[in-house]
């Protein structure tokens, strides 16, 4: 088995996608409300934790962690966490999942492909366009303006081997 034929069988058919169209948006609202519960969960069980043994412990070898210490310590190795997802996890992240949403008929994909059909039209009738200026500047001899730059008659124009006057 080839290299190509194991990465199409692992891809397409060991790992084959299936399109279940509420499960999706109901695992994305639910991440949003997640939020919100785990801040109250995190509070409650770093009191919990604070308070059901750990408290004697901490203020035999750290006399001065009071709770609201205790708390911001655990804030602070959340905001590190925060920074570590930040800067390396979320480009990887992203990366994937523009992967994925490029790859399943995203709505996004098929107004892309759209633009480009029409940019390409553009293209052509701009290259129509030029094409009709450039021969009536032939025919009548004197140079229109460019879309960048001013066209030079040619009796103007140095050659390579001219001085400068």
């Amino acid at each position: 088995m080839n290299k190509d034929k194991a990465k199409e069988f692992f891809l397409h058919r060991f790992l084959k996608q299936y399109k279940l169209g509420w499960i999706g948006g109901f695992k994305d609202i639910l991440t949003m409300v997640i939020f919100y519960m785990s801040m109250i969960s995190f509070t409650l069980i770093v009191i919990t934790a604070y308070n059901t043994g750990l408290r004697e412990w901490l203020l035999v070898y750290f006399p001065w962690m009071k709770i609201y210490i205790f708390y911001g310590f655990f804030l602070l190795v959340a905001l590190f966490a925060m920074i570590i997802e930040y800067k390396f996890v979320y480009p990887s992240f992203y990366a994937f999942r523009s992967q994925q949403e490029y790859k399943h008929q995203s709505p996004l994909r098929s107004d892309l492909a759209l633009c480009l059909k029409k940019l390409d039209e553009i293209s052509a009738e701009l290259k129509e366009i030029r094409e009709e200026k450039e021969e009536e500047e032939d025919q009548i001899g004197y140079p229109f303006p460019k879309i960048i730059g001013v066209n030079i008659p040619p009796q103007l124009k140095k050659e390579k081997g001219d001085k400068k006057s």
